[in-house]
């Protein structure tokens, strides 16, 4: 545990997997449902794919993904070979997850390929192929994500304003003054 405070716990997992390493900074909040995953990478594989998997106690035949115009519904299951075929979704923004009036959504800013099965979200960190180019992705990669727990209706309705707010930083102080006009006396 790197913090314990009244608004937030953070934890800090570091794992060396052949010749990498991998640190992640999980950070829990104490007034929100939502759950925010800082991931830092030095990547040294090649064919090699690394994903993010994120368990859920959520069963559902289906899940939603945000793309380019609005939102896409795929299976959670690969009972056909069509299904298998699309094992993995091109989502923009976020995948979300839900059964009823409950439901996960798994945030990002930088990765697109995500895959659900079953009640396990995942998302695509990092593709080290090596064709059509030698040029692989190498060394140090940070890669924030987030995650949510929501009790609204609808994964479009509520998963679609999260990206805004959870993915960009939140200003400082001191630029929100800049932007505030200043009064001044007489």
């Amino acid at each position: 545990m790197v913090e314990s405070g009244p608004l937030r716990v953070s934890l800090e997992l570091v794992r060396r997997w052949r010749h990498s390493c991998i640190t992640q900074r999980i950070h829990a909040y104490q007034h929100t449902t939502r759950i925010d995953f800082d991931t830092e990478v030095d990547w040294h594989e090649h064919h090699i794919l690394l994903k993010a998997a994120f368990p859920a106690a959520i069963h559902s035949t289906s899940a939603t993904y945000e793309i380019q115009f609005g939102a896409l519904e795929r299976p959670t299951h690969w009972n056909t070979s069509w299904d298998y075929a699309r094992f993995e979704v091109c989502g923009h923004r976020w995948a979300d997850l839900s059964e009823g009036d409950y439901g996960v959504s798994l945030l990002n800013d930088c990765k697109y390929g995500h895959d659900i099965k079953d009640n396990v979200l995942r998302l695509t960190l990092i593709k080290s192929a090596t064709s059509p180019t030698q040029r692989r992705t190498r060394g140090y990669i940070a890669l924030p994500m987030r995650s949510f727990c929501t009790r609204v209706t609808g994964a479009a309705k509520r998963s679609h304003r999260l990206p805004c707010s959870t993915t960009r930083p939140l200003p400082s102080l001191r630029a929100v003054m800049a932007l505030l006009p200043t009064c001044r006396q007489p």
